[in-house]
């Protein structure tokens, strides 16, 4: 096996560019597909708390959730 951290230290060390330089296109890409991935998740996961309670009320019946307006 060939140490590729090593390799990949010194390059850019010896580049002296700022690392968002070395990041190649594709790269990029992938990135800002993973963070919308993220992005979607977490929205989803908050709509579905915001229509927890409306969406449990319409389906069973009140009484059998506890929810009383009182």
């Amino acid at each position: 096996m060939s140490d590729v951290s090593g390799q990949t230290a010194s390059t850019i060390e010896d580049v002296g560019q700022p690392w968002h330089r070395l990041v190649t296109p594709s790269q990029w890409r992938v990135w800002f597909a993973s963070m919308l991935g993220w992005l979607f998740d977490g929205y989803e996961g908050y709509a579905l708390v915001l229509v927890l309670i409306p969406a449990l009320s319409t389906l069973v019946a009140e009484g059998a959730l506890g929810l009383s307006e009182n």
